[in-house]
């Protein structure tokens, strides 16, 4: 905003390139490239005052105004929205093993225990040529990232099976694998997660949003198995490691479908129900129906979730009031 021009032509300024932008999608852009008309947002999110486009496709401000010249937009939602961290764009980091990376190398300071290769009992990723960090050697069994960056980073996601496959045994309790990370300034290693061995017999994918003290800008991720029965004995691998800027959906509900109460997701509702709203949707992300949970009914008004496994998860959601 500028408060005051002198007049026509004057103190002229132009925009150009607007988007908002965070650590997942970009939620709204323009580059004016496309303007026609001085309706360059649409619909509703605009307030424009003395302003045209210019051939230079950009939004150009001119001419004397007394209350100056000034673009506004009504206020937008635009959600740090989670989802699975699959799409290319997203990665910080991206290791498939299939290149047999250097260790210690520009990714990885340190494996003990273990080697890149395919797993004795079979490829746990099918594309590529199965290559893997296998670990079945005596004593400790561990991985360990050099220090990274991971102020953008959101999520971590990879492959992986504790023992398992064809001619290898199972692993005994208690030789889990944890994966662990050091923060900037941290002199130990924090857990992130531990993977009971007997969840992981067959191969599966393990996504986890990281805690805000994981997010410094130099941190370190370790794989890390608590124990083992020596060479050749509770094997296991990892395979497709993902570093993401995108957040892991842990639980969604956007109140389309209504739910059922004493479901999977929610425990119970007291003072409202499943419907559009009297005030019209409050759905910003523009949903098939515009239902939600709303509450008008005279005394207690809440709802409940079922126990749900929040580590490190990050809430949004979006809530209005009524008017009459």
């Amino acid at each position: 905003q500028i408060s005051s021009f002198s007049g026509y032509g004057s103190q002229a300024w132009a925009l150009d390139n607007i988007a908002a932008v965070g650590r997942g999608p970009q939620e709204i852009e323009n580059d004016f490239e496309s303007v026609t008309t001085c309706d360059v947002f649409g619909q509703s999110r605009r307030d424009y005052k003395n302003y045209c486009s210019s051939a230079s496709k950009a939004l150009v401000f001119s001419g004397t105004s007394a209350i100056g010249h000034f673009l506004t937009l009504v206020p937008l939602y635009i959600p740090h929205r989670g989802v699975s961290p699959s799409t290319s764009y997203s990665f910080l980091f991206i290791e498939d093993f299939e290149s047999i990376p250097a260790i210690p190398g520009i990714k990885w300071a340190t494996i003990i225990g273990g080697k890149i290769s395919i797993p004795y009992c079979g490829a746990i990723d099918a594309t590529g040529a199965g290559y893997a960090a296998y670990f079945n050697q005596t004593g400790n069994r561990y991985i360990q990232t050099q220090s990274f960056d991971l102020t953008r980073a959101q999520s971590l996601s990879f492959k992986i099976r504790i023992v398992g496959g064809s001619g290898c045994e199972d692993a005994a309790r208690g030789e889990d694998i944890v994966v662990e990370y050091q923060a900037r300034g941290d002199s130990t290693f924090i857990k992130l997660i531990q993977l009971a061995n007997d969840n992981y017999i067959t191969t599966r994918t393990v996504s986890i949003n990281l805690p805000f003290r994981a997010q410094s800008r130099a941190t370190v991720l370790r794989w890390r198995q608590l124990s083992n029965g020596g060479y050749g004995t509770d094997e296991w691998a990892i395979d497709q490691v993902r570093i993401s800027s995108i957040l892991v959906t842990l639980f969604s509900e956007t109140f389309d479908t209504a739910p059922i109460i004493g479901g999977a997701k929610w425990a119970s509702i007291s003072g409202g129900s499943f419907l559009t709203p009297d005030c019209g949707s409050i759905d910003f992300l523009q949903g098939a129906n515009g239902r939600a949970a709303f509450f008008q009914q005279p005394g207690d008004r809440s709802i409940q979730t079922q126990p749900l496994d929040l580590s490190n998860a990050k809430l949004n959601f979006v809530i209005s009031c009524t008017y009459w």
